[in-house]
């Protein structure tokens, strides 16, 4: 009987040692199943075959040319610039082929002109300075990169990585759907298929990666994606079964002591608060690992409902454990809740990358006996050095910069740890996860009191001049702005902005002389502190960052963020840094400076402060990223595309699970993850 090929691993296939294997799971590709089931970015009609000069005036098409190169040359523009040339020459003429920032390619195009064979590139023609060119071309037809798509045939286009080249990963595919896709066991009737309309699994395989045209290729996707969505409820239900089975340490509180906690407490809890406590409260006092995400606005209080968990977990003779995703807010955490915990009773201990050895001996042997009742910090929290002695609930903020695998790590700490999950924006992966039914939800969505207006334009970049009069106005108002770039160091023409370069140009121009700060994560975290403080006191009232001040520094006198290139950010990330201000009682606001392509998706944040909302925007728009897989965003790997998930997939899935057939067993046992925890 054949293996079912979701059982094999990759190195069953031709050409997949341990190096590439290792290159493909970065791909989230671990079995020859994943691979089968990879769902191409998009298809593209394979252009006609034509000579240089046919070529050269078929401007802005994809076109596939034969020749024998020649003249290569390797021009370098600084550091990270470089624009490789060389000639393709038939009987017709000659016609440019270039690759910028790709200098790595020159010793084997020297190695194409050396051998003096023919060779086939496809790519778009584009129009330069010195005439038409072939933008980046693909090799065709190469011994070692043979592409057998003819012109007019669709060609299926793959997610890469590095050491993965596009040519070798679509041979791979063929030879898996040609030696396995017809061991696929399908676990669909014929009256189910015929109902949904969809095609048997291994058909699907095949049209998936080798289409017959646009709608079998759109019916492959959802037949794909439904094979994902039962696999994704197989293990949501496996992984239920495991938390009821009692493993959770229960935190019990009577209503009495629940009442003198949050009296203790060092500001009067909201009404919205006091609701999110006490569920938390009920989830932790029961053997059921409590999995709850908290949303709610920047500074709607979730490190009080936080803090309130803490210290019930603590004062309950275990451990907890508050996660940040930087070295800034992690302080910003342990330097205002430690004092007030210690006051309580309560034991802090701190991790992170920069603690002294000294330092970072005693602390975690203070973890290890137990004699920490709280630890605040960093990734470090999860080094393998790490031993709890106790772990019982884990506080994860700003979850959504965390990967799974991370998450997990923390999990492991303990046996059947709790954990509360913390954002102001779930990004899509945390979205669909809660839409298919595996976290609790709880909203913070009272506004804070005391606070001033926010308001967001988006303006095209020719609009810069608008911006810099209005931020100056805050500036000589004695008001607080930020400026952040997507980048640190300047790249190239197309490349987004960057601090290194805005700090230079706006250090120069009319607004030093306000004093500006530079700081991003290449800066010393000393020195980043002071020039952070410096701002704070309004020593200097500007600025430049990263990303980096997404969380973590709060300055309630900022009241203006300008974002470059906002078209390069999520909607969930935009809505975040924007929390920057709008902290103090003034008019706020936030300007968001886009490319043409990219202002319609980023206007939607001049009228919605939701955060919800956004995601659901940004799911639309992003994709659901792997929800059983490491990525958070993005295109989906694992076939739940966007166009192909709807409701009616959705529900029939949970139909045929609610049928039993043995699926949860089938699923969970067929290279799907096993039914690992979904954090």
């Amino acid at each position: 009987m054949e293996v079912d090929p979701r059982r094999l691993p990759l190195t069953v296939l031709s050409g997949i040692g341990p190096v590439r294997a290792e290159r493909m799971a970065r791909l989230g590709l671990r079995t020859v199943g994943d691979l089968l089931f990879l769902t191409p970015l998009r298809l593209e009609l394979r252009g006609e075959r034509m000579t240089t000069r046919e070529a050269a005036a078929a401007l802005g098409q994809k076109v596939s040319v034969r020749g024998r190169p020649a003249k290569a040359k390797l021009f370098r523009q600084g550091y990270r610039r470089s624009r490789l040339s060389f000639e393709l020459v038939d009987d017709a003429g000659t016609l440019a082929a270039v690759y910028f920032n790709q200098p790595w390619l020159f010793e084997r195009v020297k190695e194409w002109v050396a051998s003096k064979q023919e060779i086939e590139l496809y790519a778009r023609v584009q129009m330069g300075s010195s005439g038409p060119f072939l933008a980046a071309p693909r090799l065709v037809d190469a011994a070692e990169n043979r592409n057998s798509v003819s012109p007019g045939e669709f060609e299926s286009i793959y997610p890469l990585t590095a050491g993965i080249a596009q040519g070798f990963l679509a041979r791979l595919i063929r030879s898996a759907v040609s030696e396995h896709a017809g061991a696929l066991v399908d676990s669909l009737r014929a009256c189910d298929r015929k109902r949904l309309g969809i095609p048997r699994l291994s058909s699907a395989v095949l049209e998936l990666h080798r289409p017959s045209g646009l709608g079998a290729f759109e019916l492959a996707k959802r037949r794909l994606a439904l094979e994902r969505i039962l696999a994704l409820l197989a293990q949501m239900i496996r992984s239920a079964e495991r938390r009821e089975s009692g493993q959770a340490p229960e935190v019990t509180l009577s209503e009495a002591q629940e009442v003198e906690l949050m009296g203790e407490l060092p500001f009067v809890p909201t009404a919205g608060q006091v609701r999110v406590m006490r569920e938390i409260f009920s989830d932790i006092a029961t053997p059921t690992p409590m999995r709850r995400l908290l949303q709610g606005d920047v500074g709607s209080g979730k490190t009080l409902v936080a803090l309130a968990a803490l210290l019930a977990v603590a004062r309950g003779g275990r451990q907890a454990a508050l996660l940040a995703p930087t070295e800034i807010l992690a302080q910003q955490h342990y330097y205002g809740l430690e004092p007030w915990l210690r006051e309580h009773g309560v034991r802090v201990g701190y991790l992170s990358g920069t603690l002294s050895a000294a330092r970072r001996k005693r602390e975690l042997s203070a973890i290890q006996s137990a004699e920490v009742g709280v630890v605040i910090g960093t990734h470090a929290l999860f080094s393998d050095r790490v031993a709890y002695e106790r772990l019982s609930l884990c506080v994860i903020d700003e979850q959504q910069r965390f990967g799974v695998a991370q998450k997990r790590a923390l999990l492991e700490k303990g046996s059947g740890v709790h954990v509360l999950l913390m954002t102001a924006t779930p990004i899509p992966r945390t979205l669909a996860l809660c839409l298919l039914g595996d976290l609790d939800i709880s909203v913070l969505d009272e506004k804070p009191a005391g606070r001033g207006s926010l308001e967001t334009r988006a303006l095209a970049d020719s609009e810069r001049h608008v911006v810099l009069a209005l931020v100056e106005k805050k500036l000589a108002a004695g008001d607080r702005v930020y400026w952040v770039c997507p980048r640190i160091d300047p790249g190239g023409r197309e490349d987004p902005a960057s601090a290194e370069s805005a700090f230079e140009g706006l250090a120069k121009g009319a607004l030093g002389k306000y004093g500006i700060e530079l700081i991003h994560g290449r800066v010393e975290p000393e020195e980043r502190a002071q020039r952070v403080d410096r701002f704070k006191r309004g020593v200097s009232r500007m600025l430049v960052s990263t990303t980096i001040i997404e969380v973590g520094v709060d300055v309630p006198e900022a009241t203006c963020i300008v974002i470059e290139n906002a078209e390069r950010f999520g909607l969930a990330q935009l809505h975040q840094l924007r929390g920057r201000v709008g902290r103090g009682s003034g008019a706020s606001h936030c300007f968001l400076l886009a490319n043409e392509e990219g202002l319609e998706r980023v206007r939607i944040l001049e009228e919605c402060s939701d955060g919800f909302e956004l995601s659901e925007e940004d799911l639309r728009r992003r994709g659901m990223g792997d929800l059983v897989g490491l990525r958070q965003a993005g295109e989906n790997l694992e076939g739940l595309a966007d166009a192909a998930v709807d409701e009616e997939l959705v529900e029939f899935a949970r139909k045929l699970m609610r049928q039993g057939r043995g699926l949860v067993d089938r699923y969970c046992g067929e290279g799907w993850g096993g039914g690992a925890e979904l954090v």
